[in-house]
């Protein structure tokens, strides 16, 4: 992962950038979601599989309504509540 300098001037604290090693590092800088995007498009296919682990985990971690709302959503019988897949394409 490529390491990035700190906004501040003159400040040698390094940060990596999204998906790089947290333990050491020191994050003053916030990514917008379009930088975040933009860091993601660029990732390997590996990577890509990586980041969709974390991010599933985290949802599964930190809702606890997850796991019986998936539920809820894979059993219900009404196609108006159904979501294709070509809808679920956002513009990245």
């Amino acid at each position: 992962m490529r390491d990035v300098r700190s906004e501040n001037p003159g400040t040698r604290q390094t940060q990596s950038s999204a998906l790089g090693n947290q333990g050491d590092s020191v994050y003053s800088h916030v990514m917008s979601v379009e930088e975040i995007k933009k860091e993601i498009a660029v990732l390997s296919e590996d990577e890509r599989h990586e980041l969709n682990s974390f991010l599933a985990n985290l949802e599964i971690q930190t809702d606890s309504d997850y796991w019986s709302r998936i539920r809820r959503r894979l059993n219900d019988p009404d196609p108006n509540h159904w979501i294709e897949a070509k809808n679920l394409i956002t513009n990245a």
